[in-house]
């Protein structure tokens, strides 16, 4: 009788220790899991983070070249002896202004008195670019919609000094935002991201979604009316003060993270879009093959 007692005692201690050597395990695999997967998403997390912020760098140096080859040409055609000849007449003046536009690329080209009078009979004195060209400086507006073109024009100005010592001329070369979203084109990142431009007010001037441009979108202010905007205006608020960085947030019903920088010589600032879930998908199939066998392993 004794042995029996002992027999079943010897099976329910080896029950026992068994299952707790199970227990062991299974936590084990349990801590392991949790902080490899922790280790995998720190990973991702930060490699998406590097990822975003030199793509934005680098389109950000694409843009910046594209607009100086423009600023360069407006200087060239500032240096055109014929702007300068007193003889011309202004449609004489407005055919060699038509010549310079056609030969660099610029939408329209013109030229302007101090008063902020035109050769083309326009009147710019209450434009902001043509009071910082007035006033000796390089300048480049926002875009804006021109009834006398029928589109939207970003307009770089500078001020041309007479050789003689008369009254400075503003010379205001435009480009369309068909040639500024143009310099977008190249930005691509995971399936589906993309990249936009806003100006120190936060309004968008260049986008892949050419609707955002034509209608002068500002998340800023959209988020004063619809609350679901607050992320990404949060986001557009510190571009506008041409901050660098980079931000988790949710557009459009998707969690995306920005990264950000301004644009040299301009009041302007890029932002490169990556879905989270496409920079991620490597992680959540590393994450699903690493659980999965650490679930053979305890099963078996």
């Amino acid at each position: 009788w004794s042995s029996d007692v002992c027999s079943s005692d010897l099976k329910g201690l080896k029950r026992k220790l068994l299952l707790r050597f199970m227990m062991i395990t299974v936590s084990i695999c349990i801590v392991f899991g949790g902080m490899s997967v922790l280790l995998i998403y720190q990973n991702s997390m930060s490699f998406m983070e590097d990822e975003v912020a030199q793509s934005a760098n680098a389109y950000s140096q694409v843009v910046d070249n594209s607009l100086d080859k423009f600023r360069t040409a407006v200087s060239d055609i500032s240096e055109d002896s014929k702007l300068f000849d007193k003889s011309l007449s202004n449609d004489d003046l407005a055919k060699e202004l038509d010549y310079q536009s056609m030969v660099h690329g610029f939408f329209k080209v013109d030229l302007a008195e101090s008063t902020g009078k035109t050769v083309r009979g326009k009147d710019i004195s209450g434009e902001d670019y043509f009071k910082k060209a007035l006033d000796g400086r390089f300048a480049t507006s926002s875009t804006y919609f021109s009834q006398e073109d029928s589109g939207m024009l970003v307009t770089m100005a500078t001020p041309i000094n007479d050789e003689e010592g008369g009254l400075p001329r503003v010379l205001t070369c435009s480009i369309s935002i068909g040639t500024l979203n143009s310099l977008l084109n190249s930005v691509s990142i995971g399936q589906s991201g993309y990249g936009f431009i806003v100006d120190n007010a936060g309004k968008i001037i260049a986008d892949k979604k050419i609707n955002n441009v034509l209608d002068s979108v500002n998340y800023i202010e959209l988020a004063k009316k619809d609350p679901s905007y607050s992320g990404i205006a949060e986001v557009v608020k510190k571009m506008a003060e041409a901050k660098t960085g980079g931000d988790l947030t949710t557009l459009e019903g998707q969690q995306v993270y920005v990264s950000y920088l301004p644009i040299s010589n301009t009041d302007w600032s890029i932002g490169v879009v990556a879905v989270r879930s496409e920079m991620l998908s490597g992680m959540y199939t590393a994450i699903c093959i690493m659980l999965g066998l650490i679930a053979a392993f305890i099963l078996l």
